[in-house]
């Protein structure tokens, strides 16, 4: 059987595994977001159809890489707390976060009662 503090090392190990991995692909697909924005940006379309229509498509690229760059946030932090090792600790009342909330969404900075009472920033 293992012990807490073994099965605490795995939770942390699980998080830092899933954390790096979503890092890694946020990264990549914002990237890509942002070229194929740009790309429709600097397209010289004559029609003005065709560029009201780039325009609009790179602005929702735009939108789309906004919302994945407030993700890499969150778990670029989430990182950061668990070099801190203070990971797993709500940033709101200090109570452990419950293992069932952090195996699905290890990015989580606040325990559910304190995420509905006061929603972390994004870059938080």
């Amino acid at each position: 059987m293992k012990t807490t503090t073994q099965h605490v090392h795995d939770l942390e190990a699980f998080a830092r595994r899933t954390l790096t991995e979503r890092q890694r692909a946020l990264a990549a697909t914002r990237e890509h977001a942002e070229r194929e924005a740009r790309d429709l940006f600097e397209t010289k379309e004559t029609d003005w159809e065709d560029r009201a229509a780039n325009v609009s498509a790179a602005t929702e690229l735009e939108r789309l890489g906004d919302n994945e760059r407030a993700e890499l946030l969150r778990v670029m932090a989430a990182l950061e707390r668990l070099d801190a090792g203070v990971w797993g600790k709500c940033m709101g009342c200090g109570q452990p976060i419950p293992e069932a909330r952090l195996r699905v969404a290890p990015e989580a900075a606040r325990c559910a009662a304190c995420a509905q009472v006061e929603p972390i920033a994004p870059h938080s």
